[in-house]
């Protein structure tokens, strides 16, 4: 209370600058005091950590990071910061949209925040209710984590190693699962599957080309279920070798014989990879039951 009775002018004066700033060019007050910087396209940013490029990286490099979107009073509304799918653009020589505005502010290793309208992700996120019931005529924030501006070779290797990293990880939550279920595991270590087959059955080898018929099972290591084909009363009906459906199928069907029941463990390779699907997050190893194998005579 002191120090504002003695400095009451200088106080003063800081607050009707502030005020006549915001109202002049019509900007919340944290724009002129949290720095913000405009970018050529008009967007707001600012370094949480790091710094900018002396000189940007020239073309062919490739961006790795992060993100999250927060809403106005600072909740996670998505997050792609937490796991470890790390998200790849190309080095954008001029930015066309506000991520890219984001990416280019900072060097590797920068955490940069860009704010962005809540009615502009209204619109362009109708189906997202976290973001559709945000408040109006608010900013939220973007907050990009730049972790690497790799170029053509740096890029081959890591993309080389990130490969590897997930097979393994992959790999062993499949050897965690098959250790749990007390069946006659076979690996297959050409195409990195763990299999068995009941009602084992002699027979005619399927071939590329036939046309078959099965009922399928479909489900994440953790029990949740994507595919279930039996109770439909439908049959999945493929072309070896062909199939528009997973391409687990072409893989594992061939090591059956009609009237076997197939049990395959797989990687995401052969199932949703690194887009998921649904309820299966990216990169998920599956469990794919075969039951009721036929060949289809035309």
């Amino acid at each position: 209370m002191n120090f504002l009775r003695k400095n009451w002018l200088p106080v003063l004066l800081v607050v009707l600058i502030s005020v006549s700033l915001a109202y002049f060019f019509r900007k919340p007050l944290y724009i002129f005091f949290g720095g913000w910087e405009k970018t050529q396209r008009g967007d707001y940013c600012r370094l949480v950590k790091g710094k900018k490029y002396a000189k940007a990286p020239g073309p062919g490099h490739v961006l790795i990071y992060k993100y999250l979107l927060l809403s106005p009073n600072g909740d996670t509304i998505v997050n792609k910061a937490h796991d470890n799918v790390e998200q790849q653009m190309p080095y954008p020589e001029t930015t066309k949209n506000q991520l890219e505005d984001a990416l280019t502010f900072g060097s590797p290793g920068s955490v940069v925040e860009l704010l962005v309208p809540t009615d502009t992700l209204k619109v362009r996120n109708p189906g997202n209710m976290k973001i559709v019931n945000l408040p109006p005529a608010e900013m939220a924030k973007f907050q990009v984590h730049i972790l690497q501006v790799l170029n053509k070779e740096q890029f081959a290797e890591y993309q080389m190693k990130k490969s590897m990293e997930r097979i393994q990880q992959e790999n062993k939550k499949i050897d965690e699962f098959a250790a749990r279920v007390k069946k006659p595991w076979v690996l297959d270590a050409e195409n990195w599957v763990k299999f068995f087959i009941e009602n084992q059955t002699p027979g005619d080898s399927l071939k590329t080309g036939e046309k078959i018929s099965f009922h399928a099972e479909v489900s994440t290591l953790q029990g949740e279920t994507v595919v279930l084909s039996a109770p439909t009363g439908k049959p999945i009906l493929i072309t070896l070798g062909q199939s528009t459906g997973l391409a687990a199928y072409d893989l594992v069907i061939p090591k059956m014989l009609p009237g076997e029941n197939g049990f395959f463990l797989v990687t995401s390779d052969y199932g949703y990879g690194a887009e998921g699907y649904y309820r299966v997050p990216p990169y998920s190893p599956l469990l794919i039951k075969i039951t009721d194998l036929k060949r289809v005579k035309d």
